[in-house]
């Protein structure tokens, strides 16, 4: 990666956040757009995608796809094991950067992403296509791999809140 570019990304997580923590970020939809597209989903999938440096501080696929299917089932949202028709996606997302500094210190500069997909038909051409119907995502920027795991986790779990508390607004009974 591009230094000057990862010494931009390094300043905008620490304006953004400050020397240890997080920030929010949403798709740009205004929410009750967000949460309207989750009207009538009967089952997700659940898919992890994660960098090598997670997988090494202990944030594995496996154990994070686990948490969150966990925590829907625990909601009542069924689990698929593939996208059908009145389901989706809900891909968790993590993607960045460690930064080696002087004195082999590192800096873990990160984002966190909850996002549904779905098949949606395009109006132009009238095609189906997988599309971002829901997203959130936090930025963070920790000193250790063991602050940016703790840091991880927490977003995880605000970000599966935020889906569940959205999708059951939207499927009220």
């Amino acid at each position: 990666m591009n230094i000057k570019l990862l010494a931009l990304i390094s300043v905008i997580a620490f304006l953004l956040t400050g020397p240890e923590g997080q920030a929010d970020s949403t798709s740009g939809l205004p929410s009750g757009i967000e949460r309207d597209n989750l009207h009538g989903i009967r089952q997700l999938r659940v898919a992890v995608e994660t960098p090598a440096w997670a997988e090494n501080i202990g944030l594995t696929q496996e154990l994070l796809e686990s948490y969150i299917k966990g925590k829907l089932v625990g909601s009542g949202i069924k689990i698929s094991q593939e996208v059908k028709d009145g389901g989706g996606a809900l891909a968790f997302i993590i993607s960045g950067t460690v930064v080696q500094a002087s004195g082999n210190r590192e800096t873990f500069v990160f984002t966190a992403d909850l996002a549904l997909l779905q098949r949606v038909r395009l109006s132009s051409d009238n095609r189906l296509s997988l599309a971002n119907t829901w997203n959130y995502a936090k930025l963070g920027i920790n000193s250790t791999g063991a602050k940016a795991a703790t840091s991880i986790w927490d977003m995880l779990d605000k970000l599966t809140a935020q889906f569940i508390s959205d999708y059951q607004s939207a499927n009220i009974k």
